[in-house]
């Protein structure tokens, strides 16, 4: 495997750990989850919470020895996933974040019969503008959600 497919798979490995733990796992439950090195989970929750993917608790207050571990989670406010359902009399959005907490949901009673690809019909309904065009250069503002 090279080095840049082994990041990608790891990094992936940790997100999947932290996405799909019933509780917020640590760094140390992670590594000891993954098999790998704490030192290598440290890194990559690191990269992961600098790219806006996962958050940290903060450290629950124990009895004992040793620093208490911080809890990691998806980030609430990171990338979300969008759906759509386009159909012929409504239009329904739904945008869920990586926790899976839903973000927005919006569902528009229209008809949508008169509209084709070719004919979209000018304006959306309750957008104070039409859509941008299919050729918009990147970088170009969207209606976010």
């Amino acid at each position: 495997m090279r080095q840049r497919s082994l990041r990608d798979h790891n990094l992936a490995l940790v997100l999947r750990q932290v996405t799909s733990a019933p509780r917020p796992p640590s760094r140390a439950d992670i590594a000891a989850a993954t098999g790998l090195t704490r030192a290598t989970v440290s890194t990559i929750v690191d990269e992961l919470i600098a790219g806006g993917l996962v958050a940290e608790l903060r450290p629950v207050s124990r009895s004992g020895v040793g620093r208490p571990g911080t809890g990691i989670v998806p980030a609430g406010t990171g990338p979300a996933g969008l759906g759509m359902e386009v159909n012929v009399d409504y239009l329904a959005v739904c945008a869920v974040d990586l926790a899976g907490a839903v973000r927005h949901r919006e569902l528009r009673h229209l008809d949508q019969r008169e509209r084709t690809p070719r004919r979209p019909g000018g304006r959306w309904p309750g957008s104070p503008t039409a859509p941008p065009p299919r050729s918009a250069p990147s970088g170009s503002s969207r209606r976010a959600l």
